[in-house]
């Protein structure tokens, strides 16, 4: 199930497939057609309890990194820091 929230859910919705990074056929995230508004660059996409078998999924094919991983409480996005103390994030 994909939670969408935070958009006007007013029509158009539009009829996707989801697929990951790779360029694979089989690099996707549901086996159904799902509704989603028109998205731009920079938008996101959360998938809620994902966990564990999202990360053990990912791979370096095709020359991506892993995705970065951000760990959710209340309303903000925390993400992982390093030994340095600066934080990853989207990009880093």
């Amino acid at each position: 199930m994909v939670v969408v929230v935070e958009f006007c859910s007013k029509p158009p919705l539009f009829p996707c497939i989801l697929y990951g990074p790779t360029c694979d056929a089989f690099d996707t995230f549901y086996n159904e057609e799902v509704q989603l508004p028109e998205l731009d660059v920079g938008d996101w996409l959360i998938f809620p309890s994902m966990g564990a078998y999202s990360s053990v999924m990912s791979s370096t094919f095709n020359g991506f990194l892993p995705a970065s991983i951000c760990y959710t409480m209340g309303p903000e996005l925390r993400y992982p820091k390093r030994a340095q103390g600066s934080e990853l994030g989207p990009g880093s």
